[in-house]
């Protein structure tokens, strides 16, 4: 078996100094774990929300911008495309597209992808909606593949598994 030295982990000098860093470990990696786990849990809840008939009243392209994305400008156009739906009777309105759009009125798409919205989603168009049961006012059209919650818990269990390796590897 191999001993690690001071020289080899140098954080780990001390028996109470790797008590204090895989505090300090724990205190990064939990946080990741909690933050997948509750993203895990919302995506899947939005998954189940249930779907209604809803009409397009609004898809236009209302503002440009152009920010840099890895070097380069990237063109991208604000969209106001809005929907009305009606859940137990009583109207809504809202122009969340994504599920992680809930809470915005500024969408922001590529220039590509801003004309495609647009086209796909005329005004008049019918479409169904996912909602929130508890709260009718909280709805989007398209629900996408996240992958954040699962990389957090990875990252979260790699880091964890690292320390109690490195701490037995260490004994």
């Amino acid at each position: 078996m191999i001993k690690l030295t001071a020289l080899a982990l140098p954080c780990w000098k001390t028996d109470s100094m790797a008590g204090k860093n895989e505090l300090i470990v724990a205190l990064i990696a939990l946080p990741m774990l909690m933050a997948g786990v509750y993203s895990a849990i919302n995506i899947t809840r939005k998954r189940k929300w249930p779907k209604v008939a809803a009409t397009i009243v609004s898809a236009k392209i209302v503002g440009e911008r152009t920010r840099t994305f890895r070097g380069l400008p990237v063109v991208e156009k604000q969209c106001d495309l809005a929907y009305s739906y009606a859940v137990n009777g009583v109207e809504y309105r809202s122009n969340a597209f994504f599920h992680t759009q809930l809470h915005t009125s500024d969408i922001w798409f590529t220039e590509k992808f801003a004309k495609k919205v647009i086209s796909n989603y005329p005004v008049g168009k019918q479409i169904r909606i996912s909602y929130d049961p508890d709260d009718p006012r909280r709805s989007f059209i398209k629900f996408y593949e996240q992958r954040a919650p699962i990389f957090l818990l990875i990252g979260g269990l790699l880091i964890l598994a690292a320390v109690f390796y490195i701490k037995e590897l260490a004994q």
